[in-house]
C-alpha cells in the first residue's frame, strides 16, 4: 500500500503558512517506510502602531525520512514504534517515537 498526502494550515493571527507533503509505503503489514517534508513560510509580526515586519530565519523547511512497525498487542490495542533521520539542517537529528492505538 503507498500512501501520499498532503497538509495545508493556515494561521491567521500571526500570517503563517505550514504545508507538509509525506509519502508512506507499506513493506508488509506490520512494517512501513515514510518520507514527511513540512515547509514553513516566513513568520510576520507587527508591533503596536507601527508596520509589519519579517521575523529573521523562520523560513525553514524540514524533512525525515522515518521506518516503522506495528505489532497487535491484542484485537483492539497495538503499538507502533518509528525511528526517523533528519534530512535537513532545520530537523531534528533523529526522532524515536511509540504510540499505543486503542480502536474501541
Amino acid at each position: 500500500m503507498l500512501i501520499i498526502f498532503l497538509a495545508v494550515k493556515l494561521y491567521r493571527e500571526v500570517n503563517y503558512l505550514d504545508y507538509s507533503v509525506g509519502l508512506a509505503c507499506a513493506v508488509s503489514e506490520r512494517m512501513s517506510l515514510s518520507f514527511n517534508q513540512r515547509f514553513y513560510s516566513k513568520t510576520k509580526q507587527r508591533p503596536e502602531g507601527r508596520e509589519w515586519q519579517k521575523i529573521p530565519r523562520t523560513d525553514t523547511n524540514t524533512a525525515n525520512l522515518g521506518i516503522g512497525a506495528t505489532l497487535a498487542l491484542s484485537p483492539n490495542l497495538s503499538t507502533v514504534t518509528s525511528i526517523g533521520s533528519g534530512l535537513t539542517e532545520d530537523s531534528p537529528d533523529y526522532q524515536i517515537s511509540v504510540r499505543f492505538p486503542y480502536r474501541f
